[in-house]
């Protein structure tokens, strides 16, 4: 009697625990998807591209683009407040994360001790940008970039951008950029104005841009 009493007190527990819903399992906290920054049309580096150049009539250079999109964050800030960027995924043209038409700059102390987005180009006409930080506590060397033209040279678009030194020796030099649309930077120069002697050149051979 005893064990058959047991024996229905055994049923009946595991018949009321058959019967419990099941607990529902949390549904997991999906990971933030890092925005990808993709190029612009004057400065293609899409993942897998490269460009051939000839460099000063002599030399070749290559510069070439991250097989992918890689993860980057810089730092910001000093605080208070968040002191880094969002992790974004972009383009690194040789080892340099690039977006779009600006890369991360390092603002030294006092001024920063942190990175903002620097611009190396521009598609505004008339539009004026320092190509690097300078310490405006001194009087040294500077260089102004601006875009001068854009331009169509049979079916393609070309931008030209004019560079001026100033506070330098080398103050009557002269730079310029031209980049086509869809192909980047096709060829650039150093030219001093006083003698009219070119400094630098670098001319595009032959590239591939991947998509």
């Amino acid at each position: 009697m005893i064990r058959t009493t047991v024996l229905c007190l055994a049923f009946l527990i595991a018949l009321l625990g058959s019967c419990k819903k099941d607990t529902p399992t949390p549904a997991p906290t999906p990971t933030p998807v890092p925005d990808t920054i993709k190029p612009l049309s004057y400065y293609p580096v899409f993942p897998g591209s490269w460009w051939r150049y000839l460099q000063n009539d002599t030399g070749i250079v290559l510069s070439k683009v991250s097989l992918t999109y890689l993860s980057n964050s810089y730092k910001i800030s000093t605080g208070p407040g968040p002191m880094q960027s969002p992790v974004c995924m972009v383009p690194y043209l040789d080892g340099q994360p690039i977006y779009r038409y600006q890369t991360p700059t390092f603002i030294p102390p006092p001024f920063g001790g942190y990175y903002q987005l620097w611009p190396f180009l521009s598609e505004t006409v008339g539009v004026t940008f320092e190509a690097y930080w300078t310490d405006p506590r001194t009087n040294g060397s500077s260089e102004q970039i601006t875009v001068i033209s854009k331009t169509l040279v049979g079916s393609d678009s070309i931008l030209t951008l004019q560079g001026r030194i100033y506070n330098s020796p080398y103050s009557s030099h002269k730079l310029f950029f031209r980049y086509q649309k869809g192909v980047g930077l096709i060829n650039s120069c150093e030219i001093d104005t006083l003698t009219n002697d070119t400094i630098t050149s670098r001319r595009l051979l032959t590239y591939y841009i991947g998509h």
